[in-house]
């Protein structure tokens, strides 16, 4: 295992960012940037052993100060959507970016992954990992509460990327971390993903009452419908399926 750094770029607003890459001992390489505690790379090996980088990323800082797509970033204080940017908690009404036709999409427009973490490596049982941190000021976004985040990456001798989030704040608040990389494991740059396979291991999906991404309340089934993803299958084979569904999320948008 194998911990480096190196100076990645510098913001617009001169803060110097760095890239650091975990790698193990049979090849694979993971990169981050302390920009938004973002993946940038993810090198693996395919079954002939040939390596290829299958997260979507960029290549400058000035990219990832945009990063619109959110490419390889933990996303918060609250990850998918608000509903016409507004939630009550505890009897008081907070109000939010609506950056999203009427809805807050990932927390507004000062997302986590335009802020700037400090970042702590760490040698780790069977693997290596590399922990981002920052505080969320109470009434960052919008949101109630100091909210001390940990983003946590540990790269296994087991091939195993596994990633830990972690939020303690002083207020009752809401939160909804997740990370939004995209993988294509033929290779970032190799086109559609639409013949690999993927498995879901959920039985039942949050149903959107219309087309505004919004989930109804429902917790529906994925039985018999093309949601379904217990048995692996290509991610294309049902994706032009006649069905509500797919049609509000123009494909696969929910929760499972």
């Amino acid at each position: 295992m194998s911990i480096s750094k190196i100076k990645f770029g510098v913001t617009a607003n001169g803060d110097e960012v760095t890239k650091y890459t975990l790698k193990n001992n049979n090849g694979i390489e993971v990169s981050f940037i302390d920009l938004g505690g973002v993946i940038t790379n993810l090198m693996m090996p395919d079954k002939d052993g040939n390596i290829d980088d299958i997260v979507l990323g960029y290549d400058t800082v000035a990219e990832y100060e945009v990063n619109m797509p959110s490419f390889g970033a933990p996303l918060g204080r609250y990850a998918n959507r608000v509903s016409n940017a507004i939630f009550t908690l505890n009897g008081k009404e907070y109000k939010l970016d609506k950056n999203e036709s009427t809805n807050c999409l990932h927390g507004g427009n000062t997302r986590y992954n335009r802020m700037m973490y400090n970042a702590e490596t760490d040698v780790v049982e069977n693997g290596d990992s590399i922990t981002f941190s920052r505080l969320s000021p109470d009434g960052e976004q919008g949101f109630p509460g100091n909210l001390k985040v940990n983003l946590t990456y540990i790269l296994t001798e087991d091939n195993e990327l596994i990633l830990n989030y972690k939020g303690t704040t002083d207020k009752t608040t809401i939160a909804n971390f997740t990370n939004h990389s995209y993988y294509n494991l033929n290779g970032h740059d190799s086109g559609e993903v639409y013949e690999q396979k993927l498995m879901i291991n959920g039985d039942y999906f949050t149903p959107f009452a219309t087309n505004n991404s919004i989930p109804s309340g429902e917790i529906r089934s994925v039985k018999g419908t093309p949601m379904d993803f217990t048995e692996m299958k290509s991610i294309g084979r049902d994706i032009d399926v006649e069905d509500e569904q797919l049609k509000f999320g123009t494909g696969y948008d929910h929760n499972f």
